[in-house]
């Protein structure tokens, strides 16, 4: 975890996602960590991190790939870790995962798959609720049928890298 931890530092230069924490009268937002922004150290220390099976740094890693932060922009790299990340119940890695099928970065596009992530993801994640909805709103009864099949099989299967290579 610490490996993670030093690879969010220099990602974002402090803690991420605690704007409102105060820390002896600061908020965290406000604190200067004396770590500059870097993110080819950010990807090394989370690929470490992402060699040990820790999901959060396989989605971070991902995500780096994904928009081209410390590496050239590889879709096909990042749905590689979002997987990974997915396949361990990851919420994250599983909305991420959906957002490449939504869009097709990386993968053939697919709604029926984006909603089944979605909907997996969303068991614990707002954010995932809010993309399932919408993305539902644009698809016919048969795909929303197709796509609740598939994510019943992989929260049965506790898996999602297994039923994706089936399709």
């Amino acid at each position: 975890h610490a490996q993670y931890s030093l690879g969010l530092l220099f990602e974002t230069q402090g803690l991420p996602g605690v704007p409102d924490v105060v820390l002896g009268g600061l908020k965290a937002a406000e604190i200067d960590f004396g770590v500059p922004q870097d993110y080819k150290v950010a990807m090394r220390w989370y690929r470490l991190a992402a060699d040990q099976g820790f999901a959060p740094a396989e989605s971070n890693l991902g995500g780096m790939y994904a928009k081209g932060q410390g590496v050239a922009p590889d879709y096909k790299e990042a749905v590689k870790w979002f997987r990974f990340a997915a396949d361990k119940g990851y919420p994250l890695g599983m909305q991420n995962l959906g957002v490449c099928y939504k869009k097709g970065y990386g993968v053939a596009p697919s709604k029926i798959v984006a909603f089944a992530l979605f909907s997996l993801a969303a068991r614990s994640d707002q954010i995932a609720a809010q993309k399932r909805d919408e993305l539902g709103k644009s698809m016919l009864v048969q795909e929303l049928e197709a796509a609740q099949t598939i994510a019943d099989y992989m929260h049965q299967s506790k898996s999602v890298i297994g039923p994706l290579t089936k399709l």
